[in-house]
């Protein structure tokens, strides 16, 4: 994510249980950058990269080059959380007939989380919420000014 801070945290758990081989895969160490402009799916137009900027590396396609990177990933039950930095390069394992990985991810920002992070430039605008770019508060967070501390109503305070 376009931010500066160290304190960023996924916490990610399933609702039931999730084999190693289904489970949330996580590049160990990709956190440290490069930072990717991720992608969001579309049905009908595939997958648009979230920020239109180019200054911002695309996502490399780490499925066709899966010996380069170093994976992790573990075998996951309902009373078992996975936390990591939201930047490391992560995704769904595999998917199978016989599991239904229902999951539920808790993104926690703490008070030295400000806006900016790539080169200051701020105006990060997403390119992929076209009907309403300001519907999701992180994406509203993006166009805010650099060093803008990364708070937004929606986001409960705990």
């Amino acid at each position: 994510m376009p931010t500066r801070g160290e304190q960023l945290a996924n916490v990610w758990f399933c609702l039931g249980d999730v084999p190693q081989d289904c489970a949330l895969e996580l590049v160990h160490g990709s956190h440290l950058g490069p930072l990717y402009n991720a992608t969001k799916s579309y049905p009908d137009e595939g997958d648009i990269p979230l920020f239109d900027r180019a200054d911002i590396p695309p996502l490399p396609d780490v499925d066709a080059q899966r010996e380069t990177w170093d994976f992790v990933s573990w075998a996951t039950g309902p009373r078992d959380l996975v936390i990591f930095h939201p930047s490391i390069l992560h995704g769904g394992g595999g998917n199978s007939d016989y599991v239904s990985r229902e999951t539920v991810t808790l993104r926690f920002f703490g008070e030295d989380v400000v806006v900016g992070g790539l080169d200051d430039g701020g105006g990060y605008r997403c390119s992929a919420d076209k009907e309403d770019p300001d519907y999701h508060p992180v994406m509203a967070m993006y166009r805010q000014p650099p060093g803008q501390p990364f708070r937004h109503a929606d986001f409960p305070q705990l």
